[in-house]
């Protein structure tokens, strides 16, 4: 381990020795903004190998990287190689423009600013399309152990899925999937000794989807909100639904009734 570290080492020294020569006699026999854009060229030749080589398969099954993910190693990159530069042409008493010096740095401060926000609304707005946001609470008989271990709400036709844990006090700042179609329980089978999984279908239109507050700096955005939704665990492991404290469903979670679906299970695989 020693030893790859002293040689990783060894060629990072090398690689920042070469870039820096290769700017000085740029500096030296050319003019600044040739040293500019060629350290913007190698920043972008460094990331480019970095991304392709971090998602790398055997036998070239990927489709490679999304464009956007080259973007933060390159101007990473960039800044790293841009400080170099300067130091070289310190060094070298071949100095910048104090101008180039600022419009540099404001630019890649404005770049930097323009991506967070793009991502910050990208984000938001994925979250605004996927999710809605529910108070749920999860009840449990008083002295009766329940077999259900986690609850999940599930959207089939994306496959975004939402666990609930049983065992936490209420929760108020739940997002769910919207238009979520399927309910399913996680649990233990005293009979099977083994866990089980059990879904059923789930009528999303009983939550009453309403536009919520605006979702922080995208004002034209609102967050989807949905009626309080209870779950009650009964001794056995069956339970009910209910959606704005009115009764919409008992589910039939019996132990013998999970012991015959887990042997359904085992006989399939």
């Amino acid at each position: 381990m020693a030893q790859d570290i002293r040689e990783l080492v060894s060629l990072l020294l090398i690689c920042v020795l070469v870039i820096a020569g290769l700017q000085w006699f740029l500096l030296r026999f050319t003019h600044w903004s040739v040293a500019i854009a060629a350290t913007c060229f190698i920043a972008f030749v460094i990331s480019f190998l970095y991304v392709s080589l971090k998602h790398a398969v055997p036998n070239g099954g990927s489709n490679g990287p999304d464009a956007s993910e080259f973007v933060v190693p390159m101007l990473a990159m960039f800044i790293s190689l841009l400080c170099g530069l300067f130091i070289v042409a310190r060094l070298s008493h071949n100095y910048l423009p104090q101008k180039t010096f600022i419009f540099l740095l404001a630019a890649i401060a404005v770049f930097a600013a323009g991506r967070y926000v793009y991502q910050y609304v990208e984000n938001v707005t994925f979250c605004q399309k996927i999710f809605t946001k529910s108070v749920i609470e999860v009840i449990k008989e008083p002295g009766q152990e329940s077999l259900v271990r986690e609850i999940s709400f599930q959207n089939t036709s994306n496959g975004i899925t939402v666990n609930v844990d049983p065992d936490a006090e209420k929760q108020t700042d739940l997002f769910i999937p919207r238009s979520a179609n399927k309910i399913i329980f996680h649990g233990f089978s005293t009979r099977t000794d083994r866990m089980f999984s059990q879904d059923f279908p789930f009528d999303y239109s009983l939550c009453k989807e309403s536009e919520g507050k605006r979702m922080g700096f995208c004002f034209w955005l609102r967050l989807k909100v949905t009626l309080p939704i209870k779950i009650v665990l009964h001794s056995g492991g069956n339970a009910s639904l209910y959606i704005d404290n009115r009764l919409v469903k008992d589910y039939q979670l019996s132990d013998s009734d999970l012991s015959v679906r887990a042997k359904q299970q085992e006989q399939q695989y």
